[in-house]
């Protein structure tokens, strides 16, 4: 037989027996650990944490939680040794119910990495109340530049629920151009059927005000105006009825597509005010206003920047002047 292949075989054997012994004395480390866990103090039980061994790894970290503030250097570190996003995400769900370690993950960067992948798999609260909560810490730190990257892959319905906060990460990063062509996007996979189309447009047109492509706004607008909305028209029937079914769920999608249409009408005023059209301002105006006249307020209107090229001219101030 070649010599070689017995020195392998031998060297193979030693590999092996080593590796066995290695096991063995780390089973044997960890069963002890285990035995003795609600008496060893919290210094020594940090030494215990090491890589590749996940679920040994938690039990530790169960017991130092509420010392967290102690040893977060320890505990963050152990994100840095896993690869797989399903074990990286069952340490954050696990650090971001400790409120010291949640503010400490705003900052980390395997946080933001796998941000995305936590936001849709968290399921303790809606992924678009968690994603409103997260970036808005994410924006008082400034990091603008997780929010545009953690977009690209976070359902629509998320994103539009942050419109304001993405708009300004994106903006931050001087990335609107980008953020036009996600909400395109969104469009074309929405269902126009739903009042959500609605709202993502006018998102969409808001944005195109923003970047100066008043012209580009001009022809979402009209889009959204053209379209046949009377699936969305609601005549009650019976107070009766509600009584006893409670409000049915047609007048509540009506709502929200009335809100969604008022919100869509006075941005369309703010856009025709910057292209010096105030009839078509105010008509839309009026429009909003009569749609939501809580919303759409005399301090409101007032309030709104856009509105100042045309404030002065006597078709303004009549509509101003006509409001409670």
């Amino acid at each position: 037989m070649n010599p070689f292949v017995n020195v392998l075989k031998e060297e193979y054997s030693k590999i092996e027996i080593e590796s066995h012994k290695a096991w063995i004395q780390n089973q044997t480390e960890e069963f002890m650990v285990f035995e003795k866990l609600d008496s060893i103090s919290e210094k020594e039980l940090v030494t215990f944490l090491k890589p590749g061994n996940l679920s040994f790894n938690l039990l530790i970290v169960s017991k130092l939680l509420k010392h967290s503030n102690n040893f977060s250097k320890e505990l963050l570190q152990i994100l840095e040794w896993e690869t797989e996003e399903t074990s990286i995400f069952q340490i954050l769900k696990l650090y971001y119910q400790n409120e010291f370690l949640k503010e400490e993950l705003f900052r980390n960067q395997v946080f933001h990495d796998h941000l995305a992948f936590f936001i849709k798999e968290y399921d303790e609260i809606s992924s678009r109340e968690l994603a409103k909560f997260i970036f808005s810490k994410l924006k008082e730190k400034q990091y603008s530049l997780v929010i545009v990257e953690t977009v690209k892959d976070l359902d629509p319905d998320a994103i539009i629920y942050c419109f304001l906060t993405v708009y300004w990460a994106f903006q931050n990063e001087n990335r609107l151009n980008e953020f036009e062509s996600i909400l395109i996007q969104f469009l074309k996979d929405s269902d126009q059927r739903k009042p959500e189309y609605v709202l993502i447009a006018t998102n969409l047109g808001v944005l195109q005000i923003e970047i100066d492509k008043l012209e580009t706004a001009k022809i979402t607008f009209d889009s959204i105006f053209s379209m046949d909305w009377s699936r969305f028209d609601y005549k009650k029937e019976s107070d009766f009825m509600d009584k006893i079914l409670g409000e049915d769920l047609e007048k509540q999608y009506s709502d929200i597509f009335r809100k969604y249409y008022a919100h869509a009408k006075f941005n369309a005023a703010c856009l025709y005010s910057k292209l010096q059209d105030p009839e078509k301002s105010v008509s839309y105006l009026k429009e909003a206003a009569g749609l939501e006249p809580e919303i759409y307020n005399r301090t409101k209107i007032l309030s709104e920047k856009d509105f100042l090229s045309i404030e002065n001219l006597e078709i303004y101030k009549e509509f101003i002047n006509s409001l409670s």
